[in-house]
């Protein structure tokens, strides 16, 4: 059944990266774009420009530091249409006027030490930058590409750890101190 509410995917970038750090979809009940667009300061944007400003809000629950700003981006999905990737699963926020479901998150992370194993895999521990709150870390992917064999996740000082045992030798220039992303999501 086509929804009546207005449904876009909103990128969410760190101010100085260049990639997404978290990608959301959000849904706007129809009246409450319609109010945005009667605004004096919105009147001649473009709709996706309107909701990248009011999906701002977003980011402020997502990444609770009172110093990171983030530049917004937002697509439209066709109108009714509600989106595959949240269909039957209930919103990760709600703010007045406006739901979202997170969809893809990027953890900062830095390679504390590596060491090679007996077999011939590695071992690498990385660990994030503060977090306010352990992260649900299902399936993820990282940022160079590392063939992942098993991993081990630990919460101290809030801070995320990985133990990670690699199959394959990483890239040589994946030395300590270098910094690694984590992708939960798409």
């Amino acid at each position: 059944m086509p929804s009546s509410d207005i449904y876009a995917k909103c990128d969410f970038t760190r101010t100085g990266r260049h990639e997404p750090w978290f990608v959301v979809v959000i849904k706007v009940p129809k009246a409450e774009l319609e109010a945005l667009r009667q605004e004096r300061e919105n009147r001649g944007l473009e709709d996706k420009v309107i909701l990248g400003k009011f999906s701002g809000q977003v980011a402020t629950v997502l990444y609770p530091h009172p110093d990171a700003t983030f530049s917004t981006g937002c697509k439209l999905y066709p109108e009714g249409e509600i989106p595959t990737e949240i269909e039957r699963r209930p919103p990760d926020g709600n703010l007045p006027d406006l739901s979202f479901w997170n969809v893809v998150r990027r953890y900062r992370m830095k390679i504390q030490s590596r060491t090679l194993n007996d077999d011939g895999t590695m071992t690498m521990i990385v660990v994030s930058e503060i977090l306010e709150s352990q992260p649900d870390l299902p399936p993820f992917t990282t940022d160079p590409d590392l063939d992942i064999k098993r991993c081990a996740v630990s919460f101290e000082n809030q801070r995320l750890y990985l133990t990670l045992v690699l199959g394959a030798w990483p890239p040589n220039d994946l030395v300590e101190g270098r910094a690694l992303a984590i992708i939960v999501g798409e």
